[in-house]
């Protein structure tokens, strides 16, 4: 396949032909998606009612540019100021892009309040873009500085704060960090540090938000007041799309021909989102996710294996945490065999991240297979 694809991923050498709810297909056999493609099929392969929803706008039009109003852009901004309590919202097509439009536009209030420093946390992803990758690392970005904390030293968050600090731009979970939870108390934390020291808080829910850790947004779960909250991945329900949700000081400084995405916001990605917003606001289908989280944990814990160190996350991004003595990378191989599909963050943890759909029965059967492949390797 590399004579005709750029080599630059871990091809599972799996040539899909087709899909439908929690299944991709082979021309051989089934395989249970327990990875979402990679996080963005949250509402399973061929469904229904994206279908339905994107094949009547298709048939009016896919995109007409940004230099003109489409009332399937304008409807879904409504639903995500709503959703946020913010002010604007700017359309973009994936994760990455939404914090590269982010950091750009924080710098316009950096020069307005004459403060420049960025911090982060250690094993954030934000993306594979340039700016991205500097909010990930730390650096200097446009007239921007970004710090990184390590993870274990954000007891002392407090320390890294000065007169300069800009922005705390955070991941609640840490997701190709290993689906590690900032702990609560450190949360709460943050929270009190940005309302007492007048610091922009950004929140990137691409992995975290729209019912995924079973809630509309997780920083709702904390009562959290962001100026900035980006997402991607499935929000477009399978099509290409990202977004910026922005406070009213932010957005007062933008102006025409700052910042601009061709193809940002396309109508038939638009439309799919309002059924990802549509199911990530239902109350029972946030319920039963933390629930199924919660299950999916307990099974696996209960294995006992020596393994298995720890079950991390919440809702239906969860990650096992493997001994580092066994190469989680041969444990994902062998699930994949047996017919699961999964994926390895940060070296030795396994993510789970099943589609939003997923019922018991598939579960279970997922559960099966990673019992089965565990005890492979002894308890």
């Amino acid at each position: 396949m590399h004579e005709y694809l750029a080599n630059v991923y871990y091809k599972k050498g799996l040539n899909i032909v087709n899909s439908d709810r929690c299944y991709v297909y082979s021309s051989k056999r089934r395989y249970l998606d327990f990875i979402s493609g990679v996080v963005f099929n949250s509402l399973g392969y061929n469904n229904k009612k994206i279908i339905s929803t994107c094949s009547k706008q298709l048939k009016k039009m896919i995109h007409p540019s940004n230099y003109y109003c489409s009332q399937p852009q304008i409807n879904l901004a409504k639903r995500l100021k709503r959703l946020t309590g913010l002010d604007s919202v700017f359309f973009a097509n994936s994760g990455t892009e939404a914090n590269e439009a982010a950091i750009k536009f924080l710098t316009l209030v950096a020069e307005e309040r004459g403060r420049k420093t960025i911090l982060t946390i250690k094993g954030s992803f934000f993306g594979r873009t340039y700016g991205s990758q500097i909010l990930k690392n730390g650096g200097k970005l446009y007239n921007l500085e970004v710090k990184s904390i390590e993870f274990q030293d954000l007891k002392n968050i407090e320390s890294y704060v000065n007169s300069d600090t800009l922005v705390i731009y955070i991941e609640l979970i840490l997701g190709h960090g290993g689906i590690l939870p900032i702990p609560e108390e450190i949360i709460l934390k943050i929270k009190s540090i940005c309302t007492k020291h007048n610091i922009i808080l950004a929140i990137d829910e691409i992995q975290t938000g729209l019912g995924r850790c079973g809630y509309s947004l997780l920083y709702k779960k904390y009562r959290l007041n962001p100026s900035i909250v980006t997402l991607g991945k499935f929000f477009g329900g399978g099509f290409p799309l990202s977004a910026v949700i922005i406070s009213k000081e932010i957005s007062d400084r933008l102006y025409p021909g700052f910042y601009g995405s061709t193809m940002g916001g396309n109508s038939i990605a638009c439309e799919a989102a309002q059924i990802t917003l549509d199911y990530a606001s239902n109350k029972n289908n946030l319920k039963r996710i933390i629930n199924y989280g919660k299950l999916i944990k307990k099974e696996i814990l209960s294995l006992q294996n020596r393994n298995i160190i720890d079950v991390v996350g919440a809702g239906l991004l969860l990650g096992i945490i493997i001994n580092p003595r066994i190469d989680a990378s041969k444990i994902e191989k062998d699930l994949f065999d047996n017919g699961l599909i999964v994926d390895v963050v940060s070296n030795n943890t396994i993510r789970l991240a099943p589609p939003l759909i997923i019922n018991k029965k598939e579960i279970n059967e997922a559960l099966r297979i990673i019992k089965l492949v565990i005890s492979y390797y002894g308890a």
